[in-house]
């Protein structure tokens, strides 16, 4: 009863330390080690099936866990699609040219208001006004839209 109790403390000392490690470890360090944890996990398994001699049955399973991979590879997608957006140029970018760090044209700031030239200011504000709150980011929009109608009212007003 007491060897129970002892591998019940030890099982919670190890997941209180691989919990802190998780916390402040660095993301690449901790795919690296989900990673390997995966590979060695299948190798046991294979390893496993070989030496009790079932290793039929794995393959009768291969099968079974095709839907699991398919899940895991969009999901996969859909981490990588969301980690370079919110890496980008573009993400939270207040300013010039989100690539070069130029100031828009006048040219193509009346172009992405819709606007023509001699527009007064109460103008340029009812086409920023109109135009953002369609495709606001904190509406499902997109924040590089956002961006650049930002950076042409700027522009026309010469803030």
């Amino acid at each position: 009863m007491i060897n129970i109790f002892v591998l019940g403390l030890l099982l919670m000392a190890g997941f209180l330390l691989i919990g802190r490690w998780f916390s402040s470890a660095n993301p690449k360090i901790i795919i690296k080690v989900l990673k390997f944890l995966l590979f060695g996990i299948i190798g046991a398994a294979v390893l496993f099936f070989i030496s009790t001699g079932k290793l039929a049955w794995a393959f009768f399973a291969i099968p079974a866990l095709i839907p699991w991979y398919l899940r895991a590879r969009i999901a996969h997608r859909a981490y990588r699609n969301f980690f370079k957006a919110s890496n980008s140029d573009y993400a939270g970018f207040r300013g010039g040219n989100p690539k070069t760090g130029n100031q828009m044209s006048k040219n193509k700031a009346l172009e992405i208001l819709g606007l023509e030239e001699g527009a007064n200011e109460q103008q340029i504000r009812d086409a920023h006004r109109r135009l953002i709150n369609g495709i606001h980011p904190d509406h499902g929009g997109s924040t590089y839209l956002a961006v650049q109608i930002n950076q042409a009212k700027e522009t026309l007003l010469g803030k």
